[in-house]
């Protein structure tokens, strides 16, 4: 999850952060892996239910409106594929990393559901 998060670098879990709310647009969100549940997986939120997100030549795109991702996507960690659009199904998220170029995410292995997001993640120090 580099810029935001280093490589070892702790974290914390706010389990009670999405007890009355959902996790938002942007949020960085510790879930259940969907295809090993026994993992746990650190990405951003990129869209909610309802939203039809898709990427073209590594763009992020979210209801046909580009995602402003130059503050923690750099240049250089872009993929270049395209993806989408698919509508994200009720109680369900889209999620991506910040290393696009070297990183599995929605993009492979589909939405997370809702019961599975843990909390909302923020860096301790830098």
């Amino acid at each position: 999850m580099e810029p935001s998060l280093k490589d070892g670098q702790r974290v914390i879990v706010d389990k009670w952060a999405y007890r009355a709310d959902t996790p938002q647009r942007g949020d960085v969100a510790m879930f259940y892996y969907p295809v090993q549940p026994a993992k746990k997986f650190v990405k951003r939120v990129i869209a909610e239910d309802g939203d039809a997100p898709r990427v073209v030549d590594g763009r992020v795109f979210v209801n046909d409106t580009p995602v402003e991702e130059d503050a923690y996507v750099s240049a250089d960690s872009r993929s270049h594929d395209d993806w989408g659009p698919q509508v994200v199904p009720e109680g369900y998220f889209f999620v991506m990393a910040e290393r696009r170029d070297n990183s599995l995410d929605s993009r492979h292995w589909g939405f997370v559901p809702r019961l599975y997001i843990l909390g909302k993640v923020s860096p301790i120090g830098r």
